[in-house]
């Protein structure tokens, strides 16, 4: 088993300050890490065609070995690798999807697979998180590389 380390830093020099900090936290009994970067089609969020799925989550009775068991996923980052344009990023669970968009060279950090996602179809919020399904991801105007990250292991 390994230890994952993350650190986020901001650092901004403003009014002749400098401000920020830095936040850094271990992760225990790693013992799996899918890293990959994925050309990302343009195309057209209102027809929903043409999205990329970057990552497939199931229950660890499913067994295929293309889906990764949210049961065990620590940690998960994408990051849009592109220098002009933006992606629209979905993380799909049952009945419901949640949407960011990227701006370039920007990523999104989640911490978890199961009970990892919270979205609606309407307006008011919900607090009860959902499993992920599946991560997907659409470009703005021109393809887009996109790594995806994940780290998997046995909660301790």
């Amino acid at each position: 088993m390994a230890i994952l380390t993350v650190t986020h830093t901001e650092t901004v020099f403003l009014n002749n300050r400098e401000r920020g900090g830095t936040n850094t936290y271990t992760l225990n009994s790693i013992d799996k890490v899918d890293e990959r970067i994925v050309n990302v089609d343009d195309g057209n969020p209102a027809t929903q065609t043409d999205w990329t799925t970057l990552a497939v989550f199931g229950s660890n009775s499913e067994g295929e070995a293309s889906v990764i068991d949210r049961d065990e996923v620590q940690y998960i980052r994408v990051s849009n690798l592109d220098a002009t344009n933006y992606i629209i990023l979905s993380i799909v669970a049952t009945g419901t999807v949640a949407s960011v968009k990227l701006l370039p060279q920007e990523s999104f950090i989640l911490g978890r697979g199961a009970s990892g996602a919270v979205g609606e179809g309407d307006a008011v919020p919900s607090a009860v998180p959902k499993d992920i399904d599946r991560i997907t991801s659409l470009a703005d105007t021109a393809n887009c590389n996109v790594e995806i990250f994940i780290a998997s292991g046995v909660y301790s």
